[in-house]
């Protein structure tokens, strides 16, 4: 069993959602988010909560976008509906 802080949680829910919502997250636009992704507690979480959504988030530089996995039906498109 892994044991994680409540406030890593709270900090990796809140980037996770920042990405979510923004479609990415630049250090320039919010230094202190973009550093809670550096924790490595903090980015482990993140990791099982794309696992979980279906996403793949992405690191270019000092920003983080995300990116659907395929046949992600929250975020992205079936393969069907791209064929269509």
């Amino acid at each position: 069993m892994v044991f994680v802080h409540s406030e890593s949680v709270r900090k990796a829910f809140k980037v996770f959602l920042t990405i979510i919502e923004k479609s990415e997250l630049k250090k320039s636009d919010d230094t202190i988010l973009f550093n809670y992704y550096e924790d490595p507690e903090v980015s482990y979480l993140v990791h099982l909560m794309e696992e979980e959504a279906g996403i793949m988030i992405i690191r270019a530089g000092d920003t983080l976008y995300y990116s659907p996995c395929v046949d992600n039906r929250f975020f992205g498109y079936s393969n069907e509906e791209i064929r269509k």
